[in-house]
This record gives C-alpha cells, sequence and structure tokens, in this order.
C-alpha cells in the first residue's frame, strides 16, 4: 500500500523540503514554497527487486565474497625501531594516520614518545 506524504517546492528554484518553513533557504525567496503530495510505494520483498529498489534503482548488487578470495592493500609502514610497539601497531606507523596513546599518569607516556 502506499504511503501519501507531503513536501513543500520551491517555485523558484525546485528545492525539496519536508516542512513548510515560509522561505525557501536554498534561494532565500519568501513565499514560494508550494505544497506537493507524493505517494510512496514500499519495495515489495516477494519479486527479489528490493534490492535493486534500495540502491536508489541502478540494480547494482553486492555479493558475498569469501575471506580467501578477498585481496588487502599492501601499505608501508615504517618501523620505529622497538619491536613491540611495532608489533601492537601492526608492524610499525602509517603514514596520514593517527595513534592515540593513554594511560595513567606517570606509566611512561611520554618517555616512550621520546623514545621513538
Amino acid at each position: 500500500m502506499a504511503k501519501v506524504k507531503t513536501r513543500y517546492v520551491c517555485s523558484n528554484c525546485g528545492a525539496a523540503t519536508l516542512k513548510y518553513q515560509g522561505k525557501c533557504f536554498e534561494c532565500n525567496s519568501w513565499g514560494t514554497l508550494v505544497e506537493e503530495i507524493v505517494a510512496e510505494e514500499k519495495p515489495s520483498r516477494k519479486n527479489g527487486s528490493s534490492l535493486a529498489a534500495s540502491s536508489g534503482g541502478t540494480g547494482l548488487r553486492s555479493l558475498p565474497q569469501r575471506l580467501p578470495d578477498i585481496s588487502a592493500l599492501k601499505e608501508e609502514r615504517l618501523t620505529t625501531g622497538i619491536g613491540e610497539f611495532d608489533r601492537v601497531l601492526g608492524g610499525g606507523l602509517m603514514a596520514a594516520s593517527v595513534i592515540l596513546i593513554g594511560g595513567e599518569p606517570g606509566i611512561g607516556k611520554s618517555t616512550l614518545m621520546l623514545q621513538i
């Protein structure tokens, strides 16, 4: 069953909004919003068209893949020279990444960063 929704469309620029605001916030003109009633249908799952409808009507589907078939991109890591720290980071530092070092006061966060 179709669900009836109301939207307001600016007669000046064509921008649409769900609530009447008096002013179009796209073109800043007053009194140009016109009420428009839209019937919206739910996609049916019986005929298998729900995936195509939910993806914008393009019909593109994402199929499941087996984990061994997925190839991971190999990214270069910069080793710090501290083996345990590199192991925790997955092999070293990565370019354009951020690492948050946290812990209780006095456990050596600043000392560790100075060593790196």
